[in-house]
């Protein structure tokens, strides 16, 4: 295939990846329409949608490393706009959510009392907490090297790794 092959201990990074700037314009204008943070990701499938029932729904698929973040998800611009304003909704800064539940409870108890469910990374923060308004928290790194050397080339950081792969493929099929 003649791409790049390094494991990567972050979720959803791919290990078989286009040298860079060798990847189809396509497969990077893709890549590029889906980086986007965790709090963006509005959900394009069902609970357990596999990789490639994502992809044939026309949705991007990555591992996230904050629960409840979906999986399988649209890019900002193919998302219809009704999901958008019940996204936007729950858009609130850790410093303005107001716990909507209890500690344990579970995505869909807290989704079911009309309230919203994000983990925070800062202690005390509830996860379940009220919309916006009811009651009352990265860019994508570009790699900048410019040596064409080989190990230059597949020098690409985690994210902007364009995927040349699949899952489970091994170094020598990848190389």
């Amino acid at each position: 295939k003649g791409c790049c092959y390094f494991h990567s201990s972050t979720p959803g990074v791919p290990f078989c990846f286009f040298r860079k700037h060798a990847a189809p314009r396509e497969l990077v204008r893709r890549a590029e329409k889906c980086s986007i943070l965790d709090t963006q990701r509005i959900h394009c499938g069902w609970q357990g949608i596999s990789r490639t029932q994502c992809k044939q729904k026309g949705c991007c698929y990555r591992d996230s490393l904050t629960p409840g973040v979906p999986h399988c998800y649209y890019t900002l611009e193919d998302v219809p706009a009704e999901r958008v304003a019940k996204v936007e909704q729950c858009t609130v800064s850790d410093s303005e959510k107001v716990d909507c539940g209890f500690h344990g409870i579970t995505v869909d108890d807290c989704r079911n009392q009309g309230c919203c469910y994000m983990h925070s990374f800062n202690r005390g923060i509830p996860y379940c907490f009220y919309k916006k308004g009811i009651k009352s928290g990265p860019t994508p790194v570009r790699n900048t090297l410019s040596d064409p050397s080989p190990l230059h080339m597949c020098s690409t950081l985690g994210f902007d790794r364009v995927d040349c792969g699949f899952p489970g493929i091994t170094e020598a099929t990848c190389h």
